[in-house]
């Protein structure tokens, strides 16, 4: 997988994102691992199915180039922590007898 391939992956990719993985690697004469390998860990696109690559992703690509050509600081968002959230769970079955049985007529 050298620069070559990645270039054309990736003018395959803007030019009709709605090609499934089989067509973009069948298009360039490589195999699809090594398509899926260079979507995933060279372009740094996300949640490439092997169905198809989403809309998203070109529009996710272009904002990282401008970002990349302009040096604009990145910060990256942290990971989901359950630690962080707020534990409110403790509470629904403490709060299911009293409510068991009761009909509200509004939502609120």
């Amino acid at each position: 997988m050298d620069d070559d391939h990645v270039q054309k992956v990736l003018a395959v990719i803007r030019q009709n994102c709605r090609l499934s993985l089989h067509d973009v690697a069948e298009e360039e004469g490589i195999c699809k691992r090594s398509c899926h390998q260079i979507l995933t860990d060279k372009l740094k696109m996300r949640r490439v199915a092997a169905k198809s690559v989403p809309l998203l992703l070109r529009d996710t690509l272009l904002i990282r180039e401008f970002l990349m050509k302009h040096e604009a600081i990145v910060v990256t968002q942290p990971p989901y922590i359950p630690d962080l959230v707020p534990a409110y769970f403790f509470l629904f079955p403490k709060l299911k007898p009293s409510l068991k049985g009761r009909r509200f007529q509004a939502v609120e």
